[in-house]
């Protein structure tokens, strides 16, 4: 369920002085030792001054729930890496020009992975996995406009 390297590094830290993050500890801790089966997130809620009865954008939040996680843990130990790199993907785009072979290759951080999850109706069971590597296969697209354009990743023209 948890990574280990990353509740230790949560865990480890001295939080005394900071109620988010001791809240936050304590979240981790009642999930990963707590012997009941549900844990109450209030206490974590309301450090954030989030209104528990309001509906937030789930996305949103986890972007700025890991930029204040890794902004505090730094904060707390200037020597760490920070957290982001728990969350951190990077995702490699190629093209290829099928007239030339040219290629353009770019690299993009990501703490977001958008899975499409199929909406046939049906109650049945979605595999994570799959999911997973339908988002990362390789797409291929054909682009008509050899060495055209300021875009263009061709040496030559066309």
């Amino acid at each position: 369920m948890f990574n280990d390297a990353f509740v230790s590094e949560i865990l480890g830290f001295d939080a005394s002085s900071d109620q988010q993050l001791m809240s936050f500890q304590n979240l981790i801790a009642d999930l990963k030792y707590g012997i009941t089966k549900s844990v109450d997130t209030c206490e974590f809620v309301e450090s954030f001054s989030i209104k528990n009865n309001l509906q937030e954008d789930s996305s949103e939040f986890s972007t700025l729930f890991i930029n204040w996680l890794d902004n505090a843990i730094i904060r707390h130990n200037q020597y760490t890496k920070g957290i982001r790199r728990f969350f951190e993907g990077i995702m490699e785009n190629k093209i290829e020009c099928t007239v030339c072979g040219c290629q353009s290759v770019s690299r993009e951080k990501f703490l977001e992975l958008r899975l499409d999850i199929p909406d046939d109706g049906s109650q049945g069971t979605v595999d994570l996995e799959s999911l997973i590597r339908q988002a990362l296969a390789p797409r291929g697209e054909l682009i008509e406009e050899h060495g055209r354009g300021s875009g263009s990743i061709c040496e030559e023209g066309g």
